[in-house]
């Protein structure tokens, strides 16, 4: 059966905020970019998103019936050299926040609920 793995990756970069320095935004940006790249690249990618709410947040999304552990240590291992490449200074930027495994169709099932109840809030209605 398919499933999906969400991993979480979360590192603090607080440096990068509120007072966002044009040379961090710029490292910030060639990070977000080659990431993409890399990403698309793997076959069992479903999603990722990457924001910087208050910290950097990685959100990536895999399509898999298989074993995990090879795919998290690759993710992470992923993301430290697409972040050295892009002018982050030191080690260890990435730390996995929380991952879980779904089941395919419970997957779709949340999803669909959360674009309902979104749409419900923009209606003004509540469900």
């Amino acid at each position: 059966m398919d499933r999906i793995l969400i991993l979480d990756y979360e590192r603090f970069l607080c440096r990068f905020l509120p007072q966002t320095q044009k040379d961090d935004a710029e490292v910030l940006s060639k990070f977000n970019q080659q990431l993409g790249l890399e990403l698309t690249k793997k076959d069992r990618l479903y999603r990722y998103l990457i924001r910087v709410p208050k910290h950097l947040q990685i959100h990536i999304e895999y399509r898999t019936s298989g074993e995990i552990s090879n795919l998290v240590g690759e993710t992470t291992s992923l993301l430290e050299d697409t972040a050295q490449k892009s002018g982050f200074k030191g080690n260890n930027y990435f730390a996995l926040n929380s991952s879980r495994v779904l089941p395919f169709d419970v997957y779709e099932a949340e999803v669909h609920k959360r674009i309902m109840g979104s749409l419900f809030k923009q209606m003004g209605l509540s469900h």
